[in-house]
């Protein structure tokens, strides 16, 4: 009978798989007996007591099994412990199935049975609450801490890190108690154990516990700031295991690496994650550390390695501690993802090679060699191409490690190719203006590239300058491998201002960045043979007054080459700069254009009276200190507050011109006090600042009810009685009769005058340009064209010789820019180019 029993056991086991589940076991066939039936009739007491000893080894396994598959875990432990003590092996065993059962009975992933019947996804999962997560690891603590004891060690250790795993919520991270709970002390783990549950938190952290929709799907109700900091806490527990293994192991060279990718790894995390609402400059902070950090695990990782490789064996020899710490360097990560926001870093490189050269005997140019040759076939896979933005990179970085080594020499060629192309090409940052600043002077950086005539055509650098579509899109179809270059770039010209933000955000702050036209043209340079593009124009502020130097930036320039579409990155060199104390001297401006509103409406009631100032130029508009003399104004009425209305802006950059310059515009609202002048019994002629600023036209204007308008001199009338237009009506103190004469006199002298020069008028006011030509009410380039050729043939438009060349370059940019093929000008651009023209008509 016991036969017969155990035979019932096993068939039973066999066709469950030892995988309980939630709900009871299902039933295929009507003669399956249930677990809980086998262990009422399993034999006891002196049944039990009769078996023969080697019967009755086979039958405690078989009653092993048996309370495994009836899910009594706590009792299966505790029989597995009496067999260990007499047949170690079995005990060994039946923990394996004891463990797998285990991790299969609390796995919350739903049975594909369950998934097909209601059409549920392939991961659907039960919720685990914190409450059901802490009891399933307090039964799995209690049965290892069992297993340690008795010495029950399973061999196969997977199945206790996947059993780990399985008690926990897909949307958790270990916990440091946890992990001590049910492994005991990370010092005393040993290796197979210590790197699969490494490896195992490793990949979790890369995926499931910083995904905002795992946290949704498992109802945790945690916001993505609280998602960060959990994937945070994560990477540092994982780092102080690693740390905490290898201290007592100082040879343990795959522990440190293992470390060095994580941290390698967390920076990427740092520097693309967007959880939580950092500052950009903060994250790029934080990144920076951990890869430095990860530098030096790299680093003793090699140093660890080269100690013991004379003791290894010939299949033990490895590149890995090379092969990652270059992978690192390029920005390779872990899962294969690519972060071009890593620069080159060729100090790095250098002490890869020097870590390879310095390993004994004939075992540096065996590495070297083999490193080379992995590399290069990784350079020249067809099957999974490189991505173009990384083969350059990659090319010119294997040259810097293995150079000399004879599976470099074809790579050699193509890199000389490549630098053939770059020396024609120069990418350049200047100040616009002189370089000394003031230390919260706002003042511009010219982006500009230098190159042959040749290499201008061909570069067709004006493709960095838009977000064009088609462009975007064939780009994205040829490039195969996951990319990340930050936040969301949409295309050639956000790739590009990227890399400027990165360049020189440590150093100033940017207002803007203003780009030139897509259709730029070159402009002649003082080197024979070359030209100079200008790209863009940064407008900022320096930090503070250790600023000396504008740093270099980089951009990257694409070609193709035999092996297809390759992206070289062309850098600037640095640029001096001083940052000097006191008041900075005005930044070049020219072409200033100055509209000064005085508005009168309110001072009527209490008296106020304000000024607005608009001030436009080509380079940047001068502080009102440096623009207007206030002085004038002040002596009437006082100056109670200055406010700036709106900042200093870009608005285009005009690279057409004499010199590149950026069309500028800023406002400010002058606050004043008019009591005095109301307080006067004599009307008061109130004038409007002076200019200070050469070259400098200027606009005086008021307001008549609601709608301002220009006036002939440069001040306004205002008293008691009467006021300008628009100040409404203020009673007298005292009845004035003077008033009354002075107002019939001037009456009389108006209608003298037009008495006497009535005659001289022999027709209509011919019509001013100014008020002939308006802004088109539809924006398109058909009718920006049709003004501009109308403003260039109207003999009510006198413009020079250098005002028509410019025109017609305007006009030629529009026709390029909406009728050529791609629509590179907006219906702002077009208004902005418009309305430019327009106000320069009289």
């Amino acid at each position: 009978m016991a036969e017969s029993w155990m035979t019932e056991v096993e068939n039973s086991f066999s066709r469950q798989a030892g995988v309980p589940r939630r709900g009871g076991n299902s039933r295929n066939g009507s003669s399956e007996i249930d677990p809980e039936e086998m262990l009422l009739l399993a034999p006891a007491g002196k049944w039990h007591a009769a078996l023969p000893s080697d019967l009755r080894d086979r039958f405690d396994a078989s009653l092993a099994r048996a309370i495994i598959v009836s899910a009594n875990f706590e009792l299966a432990a505790d029989r597995i412990v009496e067999l260990a003590r007499r047949h170690p092996a079995a005990g060994v065993a039946l923990a394996e199935d004891f463990l797998l059962a285990w991790g299969q009975a609390h796995n919350p992933q739903l049975p594909q049975e369950l998934r097909t019947r209601y059409g549920l996804p392939e991961d659907a999962r039960i919720p685990i609450t914190p409450v059901m997560m802490e009891r399933n690891i307090d039964s799995l603590a209690r049965m290892m801490e069992v297993f340690r004891k008795a010495g029950v060690a399973p061999r196969d250790e997977s199945k206790v890190v996947n059993a780990f795993d399985l008690a926990y919520s897909n949307a958790e991270a270990y916990r440091d108690s946890h992990i001590a709970r049910v492994f005991g002390p990370t010092a005393k783990m040993d290796e197979p154990l210590f790197f699969l549950l490494a490896q195992k938190m490793h990949s979790n952290l890369g995926d499931r516990w910083r995904r905002t929709d795992i946290q949704r799907g498992a109802l945790t109700r945690r916001n993505e700031a609280q998602t960060y900091a959990m994937a945070e806490a994560g990477y540092a527990s994982l780092l102080k295991m690693i740390d905490e293994w290898q201290a007592g192991r100082p040879d343990a060279y795959k522990a440190i690496l293992l470390g060095a990718v994580v941290l390698s790894d967390w920076a990427d995390f740092e520097s693309f994650q967007d959880l939580t609402p950092l500052e950009p400059a903060k994250r790029l902070v934080a990144s920076k550390e951990k890869t430095l950090q990860s530098q030096d695990y790299f680093q003793r990782s090699a140093e660890a390695y080269g100690r013991q490789v004379v003791r290894l064996q010939a299949n033990e020899l490895t590149i890995d501690p090379y092969l990652s710490w270059f992978n690192s360097v390029l920005g390779i990560g872990s899962t294969g993802q690519v972060n071009l926001a890593k620069p080159m870093n060729r100090a790095a490189l250098g002490r890869i090679r020097a870590a390879i050269l310095a390993l004994p005997g004939k075992l540096a140019p065996t590495h070297m060699s083999q490193l080379a040759k992995t590399l290069n076939a990784r350079l020249n896979d067809t099957n999974n191409p490189m991505h173009e933005d990384l083969k350059y990179r990659y090319l010119a970085s294997t040259l810097v490690v293995t150079k000399d080594d004879p599976f470099s020499l074809g790579l050699k060629k193509r890199s000389d190719y490549l630098d053939e192309l770059l020396g024609e090409i120069r990418v350049q940052t200047r100040v616009d203006g002189p370089n000394t600043v003031g230390v919260n002077q706002e003042f511009g950086i010219i982006v500009s590239v230098l190159h042959t005539e040749a290499m201008g055509r061909v570069a067709r650098f004006g493709q960095y300058l838009s977000n064009d579509a088609i462009a975007v899109a064939a780009k994205t179809k040829r490039r195969g491998p996951q990319v990340a270059k930050g936040p969301d770039p949409q295309g050639p010209r956000d790739e590009f201002e990227q890399k400027l933000t990165e360049g020189l955000s440590p150093f100033f702050d940017i207002r803007s960045i203003t780009f030139a036209a897509p259709d730029v043209k070159p402009r002649p340079t003082a080197r024979p043979g070359w030209e100079e593009t200008p790209l863009a124009y940064v407008l900022v502020r320096a930090k503070d007054a250790s600023v000396d130097k504008i740093p270099p930036v980089q951009m990257e320039l694409r070609f193709i080459d035999l092996s297809g579409p390759v992206t070289i990155p062309a850098t600037s060199a640095e640029t001096l700069l001083k940052v000097a104390s006191g008041k900075p001297t005005p930044r070049p401006a020219d072409k200033v254009e100055v509209t000064q509103t005085l508005d009168t409406r309110q001072f009527a009631i209490n008296g106020s009276l304000s000024l607005e100032v608009a001030a436009s130029a080509s380079g940047l508009v001068p502080e009102l200190d440096d623009l207007l003399d206030l002085a004038p104004l002040a002596a009437f009425a006082k100056v109670r507050q200055v406010t700036p209305i709106d900042p200093l802006m870009v608005r285009e950059l005009n690279t057409w011109g004499e010199k590149v310059a950026p069309r500028t515009e800023r406002r400010w609202s002058i606050t004043l006090d008019g009591d005095a002048i109301r307080a006067s019994d004599k009307a008061t002629d109130v004038p409007f600042p002076t200019v200070k600023a050469a070259n400098t036209t200027t606009v005086w204007r008021t307001y008549q009810d609601i709608d301002p308008v220009v006036l002939s001199k440069a001040s306004v009338l205002l008293d008691r009685v009467k006021v300008a237009q628009g100040a409404g009506y203020v009673p007298p103190a005292a009845d004035d009769y003077s008033a009354y004469l002075y107002g019939g006199l001037a009456a009389v002298v108006a209608f003298v005058a037009w008495l006497v020069f009535r005659k001289r008028d022999t027709g209509p006011r011919p019509p001013r340009a100014r008020e002939v030509f308006k802004l088109p009410a539809t924006i398109d380039g058909f009718a920006i064209v049709a003004l501009l050729r109308k403003l260039g043939t109207s003999p009510l438009v006198k413009f020079n010789a250098a005002q028509k060349a410019e025109l017609q370059q305007d006009i030629d940019r529009v026709q390029t820019g909406c009728f050529g093929g791609t629509a590179t000008l907006s219906p702002a651009d077009l208004k902005a180019l418009a309305e430019k023209w327009l106000r320069q008509l009289r």
